[in-house]
């Protein structure tokens, strides 16, 4: 049998109601539980359990049903994915970690493989000249002035990163 999803959904509301929301006190309520009338919330119960029986031998999943392009994150290894029929020629995949700022391009090539590039903004440390990569994610939050310590991986210096509007063109300014 299918499943009747504006039944569960019904069934949902119908059980909001009596167990779930607490009802506005008015001048003329009398006395008012913050809890429902237990007989009629055992009974909206039921209701759905009598429903789930007849569910039974269905399956009830989320997510995609197709070719899934995976790879791992390079800097925590969480295990990332994209439904292959939605990657377009380039796209964009963010790290599904919270604690991770990862982003990666991902490109099809011309033999139809997948190449995976990490999104990065590189900046030269000013004590041993290393390429300091921070992750595009990084300055999304970012607000005007705010600032951003790198620490280089191999010298330990300390680079300050300044989020400020900048302009550029490519006709050099002349003064009057």
């Amino acid at each position: 049998m299918p499943i009747r999803l504006n039944k569960i959904h019904s069934y949902w509301h119908a059980l909001a109601n009596v167990a779930l929301h607490i009802p506005v006190p008015s001048i003329i309520s009398g006395d008012l539980s913050i809890y429902g009338e237990r007989s009629e919330i055992k009974r909206k119960i039921e209701d759905v359990l009598n429903l789930l029986p007849s569910m039974k031998g269905t399956l009830l999943i989320g997510g995609h049903l197709g070719k899934v392009f995976c790879f791992d994150c390079q800097v925590c290894e969480t295990e990332i994915q994209r439904p292959e029929q939605f990657l377009e020629s380039t796209s964009v995949a963010s790290c599904i970690n919270p604690e991770c700022h990862e982003s990666y391009l991902i490109k099809e090539e011309v033999d139809g493989e997948r190449s995976v590039t990490r999104r990065t903004f590189d900046f030269p440390c000013g004590d041993c000249n290393n390429t300091l990569q921070v992750p595009v994610n990084a300055f999304f939050d970012m607000r005007f002035q705010q600032q951003l310590n790198v620490t280089c991986c191999k010298c330990q210096g300390s680079r300050r990163l300044v989020m400020r509007p900048m302009v550029s063109d490519s006709v050099a300014y002349q003064a009057d």
